[in-house]
């Protein structure tokens, strides 16, 4: 919030001496949330370290599990998460040997119309489409037949 409250302010033109006063008071707030949530569960507090205390080497040996397994859950989902992104790609001239030689492709081109228009160019035989139209017309497309997303 520190970074995005700073531009805030200077966007809105804020005074300094007002913006201090706004922090401040934010900061203090900020604190004494903290404080009087140990104020009032500092007997837990004290019970979970004495249960801990207890335990010993095997609470810490459980928590270090713990923190391993969350890291190596989010390493995965990332790990996932960077496969999915990876598509298979086609040149140009590939998709043009692919109709050169008859093979029954599809190409939808997903560039921005104003795009289309700017660079005066339009792939030959593909249909013109913004992203969120796709739905809309995958159930005209023919079962097993190639199809090639063109976007920028």
């Amino acid at each position: 919030m520190a970074l995005v409250s700073v531009s805030l302010a200077g966007v809105s033109k804020l005074g300094y001496w007002r913006f201090l006063l706004a922090d401040t008071a934010g900061c203090t707030i900020w604190a004494a949330a903290y404080l009087l949530l140990g104020r009032i569960f500092y007997r837990q507090v004290d019970s979970v370290i004495a249960l801990l205390g207890l335990f010993g080497r095997r609470a810490g040996l459980v928590v270090l599990i713990l923190i391993s397994l969350y890291i190596s859950a989010k390493y995965i989902q990332r790990w996932w998460f960077l496969r999915n992104l990876r598509v298979n790609r086609i040149t140009a001239q590939e998709a043009l040997a692919l109709m050169d030689n008859g093979e029954a492709i599809t190409i939808f081109d997903l560039r921005h119309p104003a795009e289309v228009e700017r660079e005066g160019m339009k792939i030959a035989g593909a249909t013109v489409l913004r992203p969120d139209q796709l739905g809309s017309v995958s159930h005209k497309i023919p079962e097993g037949q190639q199809i090639i997303l063109y976007c920028t």
